[in-house]
Parts: C-alpha cells; sequence; structure tokens
C-alpha cells in the first residue's frame, strides 16, 4: 500500500474519542428514524468459520431488531433478520434482542455475547486490540456515522452445532453507531484485515455516483493511519 494513501495520525486525531458514557445509549431527538445500533462481525479462515450479530434499536417506534448470520467450515448454518421485535430495557450494549444477547464485561473494550438457535449455541468473549476511534465522513453530500465509533479485535469462546462443539478463535470487528439514520450511501464495501494484533486495517470504499472515496485505518505499532485513497469497485 503506498504511503501517498494514507496520513499517520495519533488515534485522538479522528475526532473526539469516545467516553465510557458512550458505552451506554445516547439522548433521543424527536425523529422516528433515531437509532442506537452495536455490530460484531468475526472471521477465522482457516476454520472457514464467522458471523455477524447486529443490535439494533428504535427507541421512538418501541421497536429493535437483530441481523445475524453463522458460517462454519464453508456453509451457512444460520441467518436470520428479525425485525419489530420487543424494545429491550436499557443499554444496546446490555441487552437481549430475540435469540441473540450481548453484555458489558468492560466499557468499549470487552463484551459477553451469546446466540441460541434451533441446532446453533454460541458462548463467546470480544475483546478490542485498541481503543475506539471516532470516526464521520461525508462523500458526495451524504454524510454518515457522525455518531459512530469502531475497533478491531479478537472474538473467543466456544460454539456448538448439531450436537458437536468447536473452538471459537476469530479477528473481526465492532462498533457503535446512534442517530438518525434513514438510509445507507448507494454503495459500499466493508473490507477487514488483521496480520497481528499490532498489525490491521479496516477499510470501507465509498460511492455516490460521481464521488467516490475510501475511509478507513491502518493501526501498525501504535500508530493510526486515515485511508485517503478515491477506489474503484
Amino acid at each position: 500500500m503506498p504511503s501517498s494513501e494514507m496520513t499517520i495520525l495519533e488515534a485522538a486525531k479522528f475526532g473526539t474519542p469516545p467516553i465510557a458514557e458512550d458505552n451506554s445509549n445516547h439522548p433521543l431527538v424527536d425523529d422516528k428514524w433515531w437509532q442506537e445500533s452495536a455490530v460484531f462481525m468475526w472471521g477465522d479462515a482457516g476454520r472457514q468459520f464467522g458471523g455477524e450479530l447486529r443490535f439494533g434499536m428504535h427507541p421512538n417506534q418501541g421497536v429493535a431488531n437483530l441481523y445475524a448470520w453463522t458460517m462454519l467450515e464453508g456453509e451457512m448454518i444460520d441467518r436470520r433478520y428479525l425485525i419489530d421485535q420487543p424494545l429491550p430495557k436499557g443499554n444496546i450494549l446490555d441487552s437481549k434482542i430475540g435469540s441473540a444477547s450481548v453484555r458489558t464485561l468492560e466499557p468499549l473494550m470487552r463484551y459477553e455475547l451469546a446466540l441460541d438457535q434451533d441446532d446453533l449455541s454460541l458462548r463467546m468473549t470480544w475483546r478490542n486490540f485498541h481503543h475506539p476511534v471516532s470516526m464521520s465522513f461525508n462523500v458526495g453530500g451524504a454524510t454518515l456515522a457522525n455518531g459512530h465509533y469502531d475497533a478491531m479485535g479478537e472474538m473467543k469462546g466456544v460454539g456448538r452445532y448439531k450436537g458437536h462443539e468447536f473452538e471459537i478463535d476469530a479477528v473481526g470487528f465492532a462498533d457503535h453507531s446512534w442517530g438518525v439514520r434513514r438510509k445507507h450511501l448507494p454503495a459500499s464495501r466493508c473490507l477487514f484485515a488483521v496480520f497481528d494484533e499490532n498489525f490491521y486495517i479496516t477499510a470501507i470504499p465509498i460511492s455516490t455516483g460521481p464521488s467516490r472515496a475510501m475511509v478507513g485505518y491502518v493501526y501498525k505499532d501504535g500508530l493510526v493511519g486515515r485511508l485517503s485513497s478515491h477506489c474503484e469497485m
């Protein structure tokens, strides 16, 4: 990756760093599309195991939603999109929606997750590699993630599928987002690469038609570099 495609910055230069209180839900505004969400994505290429749990709340509508999928040995073994679920009491990062739950062990850093669905059971602990960074951006006049922070990290635990137990030792991405979200940008992809705990990349190519941008960062040996190149998809 050419060095001209990024500028090395301290993590704080990405925006105001989140604080422990940001682990909780944020003050509502009077808009039905105000949302609070948290997502965990992980993968283990050697085992061809991966998945995602996304917890979402629309407090002004009184509903919650869960997006979940799990792949094992290259096979999609569970996938569901649950909408209009009962709104949990409390915070998004201490909640149960549908068949999945999340509990904060250490604000902004460590979480306990569980999923129980048909023949599949997951018991996992997520740990961020670094304190989350705050990111927001404007592409072609469209803004996204004005209330948002994310981090790369690891997922460890135990799974059980059709009576067979397997170890979970994966890496991935987690974020927490809040604000009014009516629609997403027309085209985007999330790409993550973890080489080790001290070197990893998150990249989100975005296209709004005439405008293209790369959003993301590189973390290496304690330094965070912002990705700033244009992209093609």
